[in-house]
């Protein structure tokens, strides 16, 4: 059906998926194979053949990412920071009450920072709390510091159900109060809890339960 459609394409099937190894926890396996697969494919995209994602993003104006777990290698991050050069969007959102995943030995704020990285954007391996302004429990954080931007306009208030904060950005678009303080170090004041890059393209958001 490609070949007929005038589709270049090749058969490439390093080994099986690690699907079965995965459903019995046997993760070191699936790890391994994971990464057999990748070093046989990474040479053919780099050939040229194009993966799942960017033929995705092709035909989007923007992309979420909720709580990443995996499968973003240095060639899907590549194919992002083009997609947003192009005038794409991106939205990358964490939770700190789900961290890790079976799929990978990174936590997904760690895979997120390699997303916003170029984007001067990184998320704090913490949660926020907040033991005197909150709804009902110190990590439900009632956040009404809000940056001028099109995203914030007409908020008043807002409520983070469970937030990392965000150590270095561009653009903060909201902060917590004097008494949100950091897990890492029970410091705080004004902590950056979402996020946006220099030209607004990018939006990082500590918490995706709000």
């Amino acid at each position: 059906i490609l070949a007929k459609n005038g589709v270049e394409s090749k058969v490439v099937y390093p080994k099986c998926c690690g699907m079965p190894q995965l459903e019995h926890g046997e993760i070191e396996k699936v790890a391994a194979t994971a990464k057999q697969v990748a070093a046989e494919l990474s040479p053919i995209i780099d050939d040229g053949y194009e993966s799942y994602l960017c033929d995705l993003l092709k035909k989007a104006d923007a992309y979420i990412v909720l709580l990443p777990t995996g499968g973003f290698d240095n060639t899907s991050i590549r194919e992002v920071q083009r997609f947003v050069e192009r005038g794409g969007r991106l939205l990358v959102a964490v939770d700190p009450t789900r961290l890790y995943s079976y799929s990978s030995s990174k936590s997904s704020s760690e895979i997120a920072n390699l997303l916003l990285a170029p984007y001067g954007i990184a998320f704090n391996e913490d949660y926020a709390y907040n033991l005197v302004n909150n709804e009902a429990n110190f990590r439900h954080l009632i956040l009404e510091d809000f940056s001028p931007s099109p995203l914030t306009a007409g908020l008043e208030e807002v409520v983070f159900y469970s937030a990392q904060s965000i150590g270095t950005s561009p653009t903060a678009l909201i902060r917590g109060d004097a008494n949100t303080l950091s897990s890492l170090d029970d410091k705080g004041g004004a902590l950056t809890l979402a996020a946006a890059s220099q030209d607004g393209r990018v939006i990082a958001m500590g918490d995706m339960t709000f």
